[in-house]
């Protein structure tokens, strides 16, 4: 089993009749100032293929909330009502953690 010390893990557990029963969703906090790279994340990839300067926007967003990581992390551990919430609808919860967010912050991510 692998450690990360300088990382911090939040664990829901729930039942899905759809998969069979007891499922568990992991959540592993990234490092501050670990910015996603375009050329090596799938999904930054894609999007900067498509349209570069969304891409761009779209990870200064992310480097945004990777640096409140410790913040989110404290949420999310806080109550498992919140990770749940975050794996049903990560904006609403990110909005929750982090109340300070502009309204706009999300926009053009979709």
């Amino acid at each position: 089993m692998a450690t990360f010390p300088d990382r911090r893990f939040a664990q829901l557990r729930h039942a899905d009749p759809s998969l069979g029963g007891a499922t568990t969703t992991t959540f592993l906090s990234a490092p501050a100032g670990q910015r996603p790279d375009p050329a090596t994340h799938g999904v930054l990839a894609d999007l900067a293929a498509r349209d570069p300067d969304r891409a761009v926007r779209v990870q200064d967003r992310l480097q945004h909330l990777i640096a409140r990581n410790d913040a989110v992390m404290t949420w999310l551990e806080a109550d498992p009502v919140n990770a749940a919430l975050f794996a049903s609808d990560p904006v609403s919860a990110l909005r929750r953690a982090l109340p300070d967010l502009s309204p706009d912050f999300f926009d053009g991510w979709s």
